[in-house]
């Protein structure tokens, strides 16, 4: 099951879930021929096929990725949340290392993260081209910072802490590209609650049993989920 929102461009929201046989790149392709403009999505390639658009990458993704970095056990003792809403954000630590004794190098990477969540938190009122000029004045230097950081890692081969790192200089572009556009969201929190809902729909009646039933599936979700926004 496929799930596309539309932006934030001041008109009443539209969330529209679209089933298709796989996960193949030429869905997406086929479904959005014709449109230009930004696409928000995580850091799946098969979005890649997509022509005439800008992609967005999700921040709640590589943070994810961070925070399964950081042991079990620690990040129950830490109490470290793997958020699914900047809602939960707290104003985090200063993310340097030598001013937190004892952080490790993912609970550095999770409070850069964090850092740019909490200060998304405060422009949410703000006007698109408000937010987009705070954004530039306080977020740039968090990532410009975040990325030095990273460079200066030497992750375990093969370890979580490597995967977090590669993640987010493999889409250190699309990460950022949300700067460019204050409509623009810093994650696509708001697609992944939507895919929340079907799944736990999907717990109560399992399958589909053809592809007309998953079609009219998404239908039924479409409209009631676009209702609710």
């Amino acid at each position: 099951m496929w799930i596309y929102l539309s932006g934030n461009d001041g008109l009443p929201p539209i969330i529209l879930y679209d089933y298709q046989a796989g996960r193949a790149g030429k869905y997406s392709q086929q479904f959005l021929e014709g449109f230009h403009g930004m696409l928000q999505c995580d850091g799946y390639q098969g979005y890649n096929k997509v022509d005439n658009v800008l992609l967005v990458c999700c921040l709640a993704h590589c943070r994810r990725k961070f925070y399964e970095a950081i042991p079990a056990e620690r990040r129950k003792k830490l109490k470290l949340l793997d958020i699914n809403s900047e809602e939960e954000i707290k104003e985090p630590l200063l993310p340097k290392k030598e001013e937190i004794p004892g952080m490790i190098p993912a609970e550095v990477g999770l409070a850069y993260c964090n850092k740019l969540f909490f200060l998304e938190k405060q422009f949410r009122d703000l006007t698109p081209e408000e937010r987009k000029d705070r954004r530039l004045e306080t977020e740039v230097p968090v990532w410009e910072s975040f990325y030095a950081w990273l460079e200066q890692l030497n992750p375990v081969k093969r370890s979580k802490l490597e995967k977090a790192v590669i993640y987010a200089k493999n889409h250190k572009k699309a990460l950022r590209n949300y700067l460019q556009d204050g409509r623009c969201e810093i994650s696509n929190n708001a697609a992944e609650r939507r895919a929340k809902s079907y799944a736990i729909g999907r717990k109560a009646f399992l399958f589909h049993t053809s592809t007309a039933g998953a079609e009219a599936s998404a239908v039924m979700y479409s409209i009631v989920e676009t209702a609710k926004a």
